[in-house]
């Protein structure tokens, strides 16, 4: 057997492996012309390698190749005595272990490609017999270590040339740092990435925005382009930063061509590496951009995705991908499909009690509940009880107990019933109910600084599929949360001062203005607090920024109502010009009703050329705004009343219009004020007169609507019992309705009004005893009629 094929086994040689050999090597075995290798002593295994140990590792491999191309050749060894077999076998012992030892430690480099130049002449060898190899030596910058000792002189060895390492080829960046760089390139994606989120943070502390924010943006864009095309990242990175750079592109441009493309590639590349995870949330996101230049097609791509996931059982991101079919469902400007959307949260509600999700059952029940307060159904009202019913069965259980926004919305939910029935009784109750629950959540400190809802879900609903940074489905101290973008807690403080406010709208005047104190504190919240600092020059938040700027209005309009109600014409002129300007911030469905809750608060009323309530009913519209028609057309048909108005002969259509949109299911004050409308016709019969204005009078009271009681009690001592009438009941009248109206409402002008019937009936009597009650009410209506405005007293011919 040759030499060097025994040899060869032995390798890498141990630290120690001159001292073994001088010790055993005998004085006279002779080892003429044998292979000299020149290796440096190795480190101890305890230690790092360095580079020149390494380098002459690669040295001990290369002679070995070259030794490997010599047999090739032929050439061969001297026969192999006994002392070297002992001491091969003993080396061989030596270098399994040490090898052991360092294979974990580190790996060796790549190999040097050694190329062992042909014999120098071909002929020479060919005439000789078998020639006994000659030392090989690698000329390398490193110190030699000591010879062994030889008695023998040694030939002249054929010097190779240093070759370079063939290296694989690698991808390298095109981004060359510079010549007095330190950094090392493996570290440049790492910064690109660190200066990104910079770039970022600091756009979002900007106040406006302005060039500088759009500079920012494209700077940090920049960073992450670079560092996706550039650098070669691990999949798991360069999912992430892909959808972190798509969601940015989605959020700040409309570039959304550019974010379909990463998108689309990054979800091949989950799909390869099975992050499921991130490839949903990718998914979720291509829908999001489709909705928002082709809604059908980003409806159409969910519908898919729900039934990939259905067929999969991947629950957790089942409730994701629904929830955004409801969302889809009723934010179309156009034609929101609300049954698709009930359709989705009862399919939601029936995985998660398969599942024992608590908390997401409650939040689609909390929805569904919110859904049928805006359909235009007989039993809307039943519906949205019984989904709640099924909500508030629920709210003791520790996975909903925990979220502070769920309680808000089931009290806020309930006092929406109540203003709906207009029960007195049970919206004050449910306003103190709300009003507490707002306060103990609102000093919470669990409220989250980015206000999403995070909504717990149960292990079981994950199938064993590891969650990602960035996914839909966030792992926190072993437990598995959704996060959802719901309303955080400013928004919900507007909410609640302003359905407060409007609760108890009716006794404003008797409780001292505290309905105008509760929405002026709506209001005082600043618009930034309401969206979120962090959302506030986000292009993605424009939606969050519509539905603040729609809140405030809210405000504004409902105070506005309230100064009207209470003679302040020039402060709720002075608030329609500002509602005029803000209603430039608002777009959409919502923008045509706050422009018709506008008109009636400037006073401006106009003549229509059409029927208010003549539109057609093809389109869903909600019911605020079929209340407010109805009330403008009373107030339409109020004006053509008058023989001498040109379009007095529009009375009577206008009036069967009415009648058509005034039904059972309409709101009680639409009720009451219909039929107060139709007593005050002039065709109407005494019988019929009487009939209606009682039924108006018993709506009022249960409402607690002390307009319409004031204004019932006013006509009926106008029609009945004035002109010369002298009974007792006739004073009792005009003593209730000015009473109603002074104390209840505090209208200056039907203070006036009252004041001046009851003065009539006062003096009817002719009693002595009266004349310091009837001048004590002069002075009352004088101070009343002082404060109506100058255009209003022209009109009435007392200018």
């Amino acid at each position: 057997m040759p030499y060097y094929n025994q040899y060869q086994a032995a390798q890498p040689f141990p630290p120690n492996y001159q001292q073994s050999f001088q010790q055993t090597q005998p004085p006279n075995v002779a080892t003429p012309n044998r292979v000299q290798v020149v290796v440096p002593p190795r480190q101890q295994p305890n230690s790092s390698p360095s580079q020149p140990q390494l380098q002459s590792q690669a040295t001990y491999y290369a002679v070995q190749q070259q030794q490997q191309q010599q047999q090739y050749y032929h050439f061969e060894g001297p026969p192999v005595d006994q002392w070297n077999q002992q001491y091969l076998v003993q080396q061989n012992q030596q270098a399994f272990a040490y090898n052991q030892q360092v294979q974990q430690r580190y790996q060796p480099p790549p190999l040097p490609r050694v190329v062992v130049p042909p014999p120098p002449n071909q002929n020479h060898w060919a005439s000789q017999k078998p020639y006994p190899q000659q030392p090989v030596q690698v000329k390398q910058e490193i110190p030699s270590p000591t010879k062994m000792p030889s008695k023998h002189p040694t030939p002249r060895p054929h010097v190779l040339k240093e070759t370079k390492p063939n290296i694989s080829k690698q991808t390298t960046p095109k981004m060359e740092p510079d010549a007095g760089s330190t950094i090392p390139s493996t570290q440049y994606p790492s910064l690109l990435l660190n200066l990104a989120d910079e770039y970022i943070e600091s756009s979002r502390k900007l106040e406006h925005r302005t060039k500088d924010y759009y500079q920012l943006v494209s700077t940090a864009l920049g960073c992450m382009e670079a560092a996706l095309k550039n650098f070669k990242l691990s999949p798991l990175r360069e999912a992430q930063l892909s959808l972190k750079y798509a969601q940015i592109l989605y959020d700040e441009t409309n570039n959304l061509d550019q974010a379909e493309t990463v998108l689309t590639k990054s979800i091949d590349l989950c799909e390869r590496m099975k992050f499921i995870d991130l490839k949903y949330a990718m998914q979720l996101l291509l829908s999001k951009i489709l909705f928002r230049s082709k809604p059908r097609a980003a409806v159409k791509h969910l519908q898919g995705m729900i039934q990939d996931i259905e067929t999969y059982r991947h629950v957790a991101w089942e409730y994701s991908f629904r929830l955004q079919a409801v969302f889809f469902s009723t934010e179309a400007s156009e034609h929101p499909n609300r049954h698709e959307a009930l359709h989705q949260l009862e399919r939601i509600q029936h995985v998660a009690k398969m599942h024992g999700d608590h908390a997401i059952y409650a939040y689609a029940t909390i929805l569904e509940s919110l859904l049928h307060l805006h359909t235009h159904s007989l039993d809307s009202i039943s519906n949205s009880q019984q989904a709640m019913a099924k909500a508030r069965s629920l709210q003791l259980n520790p996975d909903v107990e925990q979220h502070l926004q769920m309680p808000v919305f089931m009290d806020i939910i309930d006092l929406l019933w109540s203003l709906n029935t207009a029960n007195e009784s049970e919206i004050e109750q449910k306003r103190k109910n709300l009003k507490e629950t707002l306060y103990s959540k609102s000093i919470d400190r669990d409220w989250t600084a980015d206000e999403l809802t995070w909504i717990r879900v149960n292990p079981s609903s994950l199938k064993g599929i590891a969650t990602q940074e960035g996914g839909l489905v966030h792992e926190q101290d072993g437990k598995f949360y959704i996060a959802l973008s719901w309303m955080g807690k400013k928004e919900l403080e507007a909410i609640g001062f302003l359905l407060m406010g409007v609760s108890i709208a009716q006794q404003n005047h008797i409780l001292k203005g505290r309905a105008e104190k509760f929405l002026n504190e709506g209001y005082l919240i600043p618009t930034e607090e309401i969206i979120g600092q962090q959302h506030m020059l986000s292009a993605r938040d424009e939606r969050l920024k519509h539905r603040a700027h729609l809140l405030a209005l809210h405000l504004k309009t409902e105070a506005g109502f309230m100064l009207c109600s209470t003679g302040q014409w020039n402060k709720a002129g002075q608030l329609s010009k500002a509602l005029r300007m803000h209603l430039k911030k608002v777009k959409g469905a919502a923008r045509t009703e706050l422009e018709a809750m506008s008109k009636p608060l400037a006073l401006q009323p106009k003549q229509p050329s059409h029927s208010p309530i003549s539109r057609s009913h093809t389109q869903q519209e909600s019911r605020m705004h079929q209340d407010l028609r109805t009330l403008a057309a009373m107030n339409s048909a109020l004006i053509l009343r008058s023989p001498s108005h040109p379009q007095h002969e529009r009375l009577q259509s206008l009036m069967d219009a009415i009648a058509t949109h005034v039904s059972s299911a309409s709101p009680p004050l639409i009720s009451a004020a219909y039929s107060l409308l139709s007593s005050t016709a002039p065709d109407t019969t005494t019988i019929r007169m009487k009939e209606l204005l009682g039924s108006t009078l018993n709506i009022a009271r249960q409402i607690g609507n002390n307009q319409i009681i004031s204004l019932t009690l006013i006509f009926m001592q106008h029609k009945f019992f004035r002109g010369g009438v002298q009974t007792e009941q006739a004073v009792k009248c005009a003593k209730a309705a000015a009473h109603q109206v002074r104390a209840r409402w505090g209208s200056p002008l039907w203070m006036a009004v009252s004041g001046m019937l009851e003065i009539e009936s006062l003096v009817l009597q002719q009693d002595v005893s009266k004349q310091e009650e009837i001048g004590r009410r002069r002075i009352d209506v004088q101070r009343a009629w002082a404060a109506v405005p100058e255009d209003v007293k022209q009109a009435m011919g007392q200018g």
